[in-house]
């Protein structure tokens, strides 16, 4: 190889090398895209940081408010809340004496019958679905891992 002259950090080699132009035209480019994706980032840094400030006052908003009442809606919808509130209270109860009964070794996944509706551990999953519903009262699968829904209640369930 014949070495060419050193420029910009590239070496040439006559005839079988890069040309340094479109070397130096590549590179501006790549330094023009540092630069923009390190700006960007620090815009974005900046609205994370504002958006965070705006989080924590909205939390502080609400934590300030108290729990909502719904006397304006009339004596019925009292009712129907107090109702669903009684309801809910019963079906978190029920889930955590059956999430109790699972830790002390009444069931869960490879228990006998587990998922197909029988036996222990089965119930407890066709049976409503309240497995770990204590810890996970939307349903988001986050309560656990026992809780499944669906035919069969699991892996290896049968339909």
């Amino acid at each position: 190889m014949n070495a060419g002259s050193a420029h910009g950090g590239f070496v040439t080699v006559r005839g079988r090398g890069y040309r340094l132009d479109q070397v130096d035209r590549y590179v501006e480019a790549l330094a023009r895209e540092r630069d923009e994706a390190r700006q960007r980032a620090a815009r974005l840094t900046r609205v994370v940081e504002e958006l965070a400030a705006e989080a924590e006052s909205l939390r502080q908003f609400a934590e300030a408010l108290g729990p909502p009442t719904y006397e304006p809606l009339g004596p019925r919808a009292q009712e129907v809340l107090d109702l669903a509130e009684k309801e809910a209270a019963a079906v978190l109860s029920t889930a955590r004496g059956r999430g109790a009964h699972r830790v002390r070794g009444g069931g869960g996944r490879g228990a006998p019958g587990a998922g197909t509706g029988g036996g222990a551990g089965g119930a407890d999953v066709r049976g409503g679905g309240l497995a770990g519903a204590a810890d996970d009262p939307v349903g988001a699968g986050h309560g656990g891992g026992t809780a499944r829904r669906g035919p069969g209640g699991g892996r290896g369930g049968t339909r």
